[in-house]
């Protein structure tokens, strides 16, 4: 099957200048039955080689509305700008917080209450000069041992019974509570189905939980941006793609520059110090000044380490204000264009996210993931076989990425070390599936398709949406359909992998056998998360005990 994926030069990346190179030599890659090779060939441009598959695309008429949201990019902008007009109140409790004060800075969209062992509350404001004009009030503590830094993490003084005469109304503020789906729920539910849907209402990614995401992500804009004004810091990962759960880490993404920024014709250009030549020593000495700037200048960060030696250098610290573990890598373009494609595969159909998070908790009840990094799949390769088993239904519930491709519009490319790529991401364009499973059914036979899969002789493509010839020795092959030169299961040890196609046998005879709603003893979802039999972690029925590990 063709794979036209045509290589350019290595963007380089430079502080003041991010240029694509002006070369056209490039490749691509043909998958055929013995395996893959490259073949040099010279490709006119970008924009002929889709230019067929363009206009063979499915009506723009019959694409998926998706609540608003038109592609992935306008979701991260539109998140970033809600959490740029907020501010996050440290407050013993919202009656501590003068009302008064905050509206005479401009109109108060939602206020959330964050209560555990430090209360916050954060407010959003209606327009950013509101922000603005009310950090231009606020004061600095008189201790001398502490930083003077200007940011939105405030704190209210209790001096004064006027706060308590002007404290937000009760109606006006959100107290975020914990979301319960109880064994009584699971037990009187009429479908696995059901049970599925409140596992997924109850461990997913809640609105409040992904607005201090953001909210992380624009503070630390606002402590680079004294120095470096146009650089962005990102979500991505299961922070931004749907896939989320509460209390996960936040991966973030450091852009220094955007193209947009340059301006070739300007008659003078900022002076700038040069660095390392190639991309990653130029992150490891970019990420190793920020790690620094976080450490000292940023409010509630602690734990601060650098990783630079990593595969993908990162800063990894704790925010305690937001409670979020937090990973802060540099350019990584393949890690957000992943986030992107994931997210659109989330909102092409309802029942892939329900069905990731049901196999998600599974593999964490069976201990066939581990919280750490490892010899084991992680919930990215079982969110791969997910995507791969959906794709290869006799009714696909999503298309191929070769599909995707095929939608694309030019401004929809973008590079990975050279290669070139495109899916389409208006999400308008996405045409809803025929498939009409039900979630329990699909769930079902998701077990017996990798319980009975050949992982020995086959890898998988999520880009044909059909497996080739495993083309080494690895336990589990699954090419990474951004960079298509990897294997996204590389570390699966054959051990981990011989456990995995024993769990989903398991796993397939539970809900055989398991599934008719039965008042009297647990069933469906109840049964199927159980730890396995030698396992250190004694089963009990109290799901909410078993959930309660993050």
């Amino acid at each position: 099957m063709a794979s036209s994926l045509h290589r350019c030069c290595i963007l380089k990346f430079r502080l003041v200048t991010f240029i694509p190179s002006p070369h056209p030599g490039q490749n691509y890659l043909i998958r055929h039955k013995h395996g893959i090779k490259e073949k040099q060939k010279k490709v006119p441009n970008i924009k002929s080689m889709f230019k067929k598959d363009t206009a063979n695309a499915v009506q723009k008429s019959k694409g998926k509305q998706a609540q608003g949201v038109s592609s992935y990019q306008t979701m991260l902008d539109s998140r970033k700008d809600e959490a740029s007009r907020s501010v996050i109140i440290r407050a013993h409790s919202p009656q501590t917080v003068s009302f008064n004060s905050l509206r005479a800075h401009g109109h108060i969209n939602r206020a959330i209450f964050y209560q555990g062992v430090k209360n916050n509350l954060l407010v959003e404001f209606e327009h950013k000069d509101s922000v603005r004009h009310l950090l231009e009030q606020v004061s600095y503590f008189s201790d001398p041992g502490q930083m003077p830094v200007q940011s939105r993490l405030l704190y209210a003084v209790h001096s004064s019974n006027v706060y308590q005469q002007h404290s937000l109304p009760p109606a006006f503020i959100h107290t975020v509570g914990t979301k319960n789906f109880t064994q009584q729920q699971y037990q009187a539910a009429d479908s696995i189905s059901a049970q599925m849907k409140g596992l997924h209402k109850m461990r997913s990614l809640s609105d409040d939980g992904s607005r201090l995401r953001y909210f992380m992500c624009t503070l630390i804009e606002d402590m680079l941006r004294t120095t470096l004004p146009h650089c962005r810091v990102d979500p991505f990962g299961s922070s931004s793609n749907g896939f989320g759960w509460e209390g996960s880490d936040l991966d973030m993404m450091l852009t220094l520059m955007h193209k947009k920024q340059q301006n070739p014709q300007a008659n003078f250009w900022f002076l700038t110090k040069r660095h390392a030549e190639d991309e990653r020593t130029f992150a490891q000495q970019c990420l190793d000044v920020v790690g620094d700037m976080i450490r000292v200048l940023m409010p509630s960060s602690h734990r601060v380490s650098k990783i630079l030696n990593a595969r993908v250098p990162i800063v990894k610290f704790h925010h305690d204000i937001t409670d979020i573990e937090c990973d802060l890598s540099c350019v990584n373009v393949s890690g957000a264009k992943m986030s992107e494609l994931m997210f659109l595969m989330g909102e092409m159909d309802s029942r892939v996210r329900l069905l990731m998070t049901t196999i998600k908790q599974w593999a964490k009840s069976c201990e066939v993931t581990r919280s750490h990094p490892g010899p084991w799949p992680s919930n990215f390769m079982l969110l791969s076989l997910l995507i791969f088993f959906l794709q290869t239904r006799s009714v696909p519930v999503i298309p191929s990425i070769r599909h995707l491709q095929a939608l694309a519009e030019p401004e929809d490319h973008f590079q990975v070390d050279g290669v070139d790529y495109a899916f389409v991401t208006d999400v308008q364009k996405l045409t809803p599936s025929k498939n009409n499973q039900k979630p329990e059914e699909l769930l079902l036979e998701f077990f017996h398709y990798y319980a009975h899969f050949d992982f020995e002789m086959n890898g998988l493509s999520l880009i044909e949406a059909a497996t080739f010839p495993k083309p080494d020795s690895a336990a589990v092959f699954i090419e990474n359909p951004l960079e298509v030169d990897h294997n996204i299961s590389k570390n699966v040890s054959s051990s981990c992998a011989d456990k995995l196609k024993d769990s989903m046998l398991q796993a397939l005879r539970c809900l055989e056998t398991k599934s008719v709603p039965n008042r009297d003893e647990p069933w469906g979802l109840m049964c199927l998360f159980q730890p396995p039999v030698n396992s250190e972690k004694s089963w009990s029925y109290n799901l909410m005990g078993l959930f309660a590990d993050k």
